[in-house]
């Protein structure tokens, strides 16, 4: 079961993994831990924006996300976030 935050207006949600995933494509690590929901879905809209269509984002590896991913989260089941 997929989690979702509220993400991209209604109509594209979006787990915490992948918001971690564009954040990693612009800045080359995960989102800070001090992010609050708020901060994440701002980063997010902010970025799908600038990404749509950017060739050279593409080339970046997804293995390098995969492996810090799994370094700081594991198995553990990803989160529901939104803003309350």
């Amino acid at each position: 079961m997929k989690h979702f935050i509220n993400s991209y207006s209604a109509y594209l949600p979006v787990t915490i993994k992948e918001a971690n995933w564009m954040f990693w494509k612009v800045n080359g690590h995960l989102i800070p831990e001090n992010w609050n929901n708020t901060d994440i879905i701002n980063m997010y809209d902010t970025y799908f924006a600038e990404t749509w269509g950017n060739e050279d984002i593409s080339s970046i590896s997804e293995d390098n996300f995969a492996i810090a991913w799994e370094t700081k989260n594991g198995n553990k089941q990803q989160n529901t976030i939104s803003i309350q």
